[in-house]
């Protein structure tokens, strides 16, 4: 503290300072977010629920906060022949993302792939830096144990019901078994 009157001084051992300040920078690299760029391919000849699985990865990647490079190979040369299914699957998912994402910068063309790279819109960003990212979107799914619990329950429920006689059962009178079909000739009950 060199302002102060008479000057303070503080004597330390630097190799502890110099340990103590490096592990200052690992904790602060360790709650930095690694923002990556996430590749999805599609082929031209993608089905739809393959295709509806692909946009799922999308959304999960841009509301981890991530870039997204959507790419569309074309495997084979007739396929190539064909860039315009490629750009057309490139626009169904702009338009389907278009309020989680942005689109950054758009190729044509190379070699046997055409790709996009998506950026998590400003309104997901803002979201994500918050906290509240995605959460009024999906709804918490039911883990595992409670569905076999539930199971489980209505199972011994069920089981319950069958055991326990119903109410004036015995007040009616009891089912007669159905008489035996007839021997017919064209009845494979007979044979």
């Amino acid at each position: 503290m060199p302002d102060r009157s008479p000057p303070v001084c503080k004597i330390m051992n630097h190799g502890r300072f110099v340990y103590q300040q490096s592990k200052k920078l690992q904790e602060n690299r360790r709650h930095q977010r690694q923002n990556q760029v996430k590749e999805v391919k599609f082929r031209i000849i993608i089905g739809v629920h393959d295709r509806e699985t692909k946009m799922r990865q999308i959304r999960r990647f841009l509301h981890e906060g991530h870039k997204v490079k959507a790419t569309i190979w074309f495997k084979r040369a007739r396929e190539r022949s064909h860039r315009e299914i490629g750009e057309q699957i490139l626009d169904e998912v702009t338009e389907e993302l278009r309020e989680v994402a942005s689109v950054e910068s758009r190729s044509s063309l190379v070699g046997n792939q055409m790709s996009m790279i998506l950026s998590p819109a400003r309104r997901l960003l803002d979201a994500l830096r918050t906290g509240r990212a995605g959460r009024e979107e999906a709804a918490p799914k039911p883990r595992r144990a409670a569905r076999e619990a539930a199971a489980a329950a209505s199972a011994a429920s069920a089981e319950s019901e069958a055991r326990a006689p119903a109410a004036g059962a015995a007040e009616t009178a009891p089912v007669e078994p159905a008489p035996a079909l007839a021997a017919a000739p064209g009845n494979p009950a007979s044979r």
